[in-house]
């Protein structure tokens, strides 16, 4: 300890070294765990491509529009759909609560491979009056319906 107390230069040399040997780990195996270790819960998952447009300046959201015109355009995907945040309050508990959901089309859940664990997805009917109905997580469904 003497030894490196004499040397401070050398010691923030070699800590800094590791600090950025250890982040860069860090996030190469954070990249690698997502994508081919546990990659996302959907069948498929690999077939799976998230588009976007470009404004000029930076990526956003599609529109209705723009999916109309890819799904004629484009024959290389079997299905397109589009999402989009979704944030709202939730009232209905003792406390206001923030959450993000997303607004999804009829027919995105099954196009993830996934039924609603309760309940049912979207109706056509719902579809066509544009009808505020929900599809909630398993959590939000025990944490905040159960327990009212």
């Amino acid at each position: 300890m003497r030894r490196l107390a004499g040397s401070p230069d050398f010691v923030i040399v070699a800590v800094l070294t590791i600090a950025i040997g250890v982040g860069a780990n860090t996030a190469i195996f954070s990249v690698i765990n997502s994508t081919l270790i546990n990659p996302l819960p959907f069948p498929e998952a690999d077939r799976l491509v998230y588009l976007w447009r470009s404004n000029g300046q930076m990526a956003v959201t599609p529109r209705a529009k723009d999916l109309r015109i890819w799904k004629e355009q484009v024959a290389s995907f079997e299905e397109m759909h589009i999402y989009a945040a979704a944030p709202t309050i939730y009232t209905g508990g003792d406390e206001p609560a923030e959450l993000v959901g997303l607004r999804v089309g009829q027919n995105f859940l099954p196009f993830l491979g996934v039924q609603p664990a309760r309940g049912r997805g979207f109706s056509d009917e719902e579809v066509r009056t544009d009808a505020r109905v929900v599809v909630v997580s398993d959590g939000f469904w025990r944490n905040r319906l159960v327990l009212s």
